[in-house]
């Protein structure tokens, strides 16, 4: 991630395997499952926490579409989803 944005923004998986979220700029970023900053609205599967550097990895076990955006910059977009399926 960096400059405001996933890279792959979208990404297919099969059930059991992780994917990696790479910093590759200096800046706060999150990976938070959820589309809002809110987890009372929008409950966390996974959460990275506020970081600006190193790597956050997360393992998917079940089918579905999975959102997730950065909390610093969920209201500029910046967003992606993790599909699983077989």
């Amino acid at each position: 991630m960096g400059d405001g944005s996933f890279f792959p923004r979208t990404i297919t998986i099969a059930p059991g395997d992780s994917v990696l979220w790479t910093w590759s700029v200096n800046d706060d970023h999150s990976v938070t499952s959820g589309t809002t900053p809110d987890p009372s609205e929008d409950p966390r599967a996974f959460d990275s926490g506020i970081q600006n550097s190193g790597n956050f990895g997360h393992r998917f076990t079940q089918l579905g579409a999975y959102t997730y955006s950065c909390r610093e910059h969920w209201d500029m977009g910046m967003t992606g989803t993790v599909t699983v399926q077989p």
